[in-house]
């Protein structure tokens, strides 16, 4: 038996830190600080991945302004797992929701540059120009991209596009196994709501000691301990380490 990460090509890759996770309960993709999805899996976390590039192979799915130059930055907004890339006259905004959405706009044009590599780069890619999309033989997955002129070469296809522009990687239907999970994490997530029994493994109870006194000192530390019992155990450590 070959390991796969002993036949990837040898390429520089973006550091771990420098990524940000998208999720939509079921699939799980990273992207760099320059929108370029470098890691998803799919139909689950644990499945073989589509993009690859994060180990220093190839498989990845970008989208940057077509004149070189650094992003501003890179922020969640909306709600948890939508993340936000600005560079000057560009934005991109990427999520997952039963597929790979990414959201462009701005006043410059943007190329794209889509290269699956289905199972980890083993599988062979074969890319199909559809109505107003891409498809991957073979597969379910479509990049659904309306009045976009694709060039493919190799298995990568690039094209330049002109915001405002919606561009989605549909995955595919979620297999019953893959319902099922989603509705046992729904049914967890309800039961663990109503009480503090959960939380209480990772938030610690405010001692006697730190009820309301008079005096400045005082009302700093408890103000301490009330953040810390918030924010509960995972949290602080991440931000201790920085994450």
């Amino acid at each position: 038996m070959t390991d796969f990460l002993t036949e990837l090509p040898v390429r520089v890759a973006v550091p771990i830190e420098r990524h940000s996770p998208l999720s939509d309960r079921r699939a799980l993709a990273l992207v760099t600080s320059d929108a370029d999805v470098t890691w998803l899996c799919h139909p689950a976390p644990d499945s073989p991945a589509l993009f690859a590039a994060l180990l220093g192979g190839s498989g990845h799915f970008s989208i940057r302004p077509q004149k070189d130059q650094l992003p501003l930055g890179q922020r969640y907004v909306l709600v948890a797992m939508t993340v936000q890339t600005r560079w000057t006259g560009l934005q991109v905004t990427d999520h997952l929701s039963a597929g790979l959405v990414g959201t462009v706009e701005g006043r410059v044009p943007a190329v794209v540059e889509f290269a699956p590599r289905p199972d980890f780069g083993r599988a062979p890619v074969v890319l199909e120009r559809i109505a107003d999309a891409l498809s991957l033989a073979g597969t379910p997955i479509v990049l659904r991209s309306p009045g976009v002129e694709w060039e493919i070469a190799d298995g990568t296809a690039t094209a330049v596009i002109t915001p405002p522009f919606v561009m989605e990687l549909d995955l595919g239907s979620p297999s019953e196994e893959d319902t099922d999970w989603l509705g046992w994490s729904a049914a967890a997530f309800r039961r663990a709501r109503p009480g503090a029994k959960i939380r209480a493994h990772v938030a610690r109870p405010l001692p006697p000691r730190h009820r309301r006194r008079p005096g400045r000192r005082h009302d700093v530390a408890a103000r301490a301990d009330r953040r810390r019992a918030q924010l509960g155990l995972p949290l602080l450590l991440a931000a201790r380490r920085r994450w």
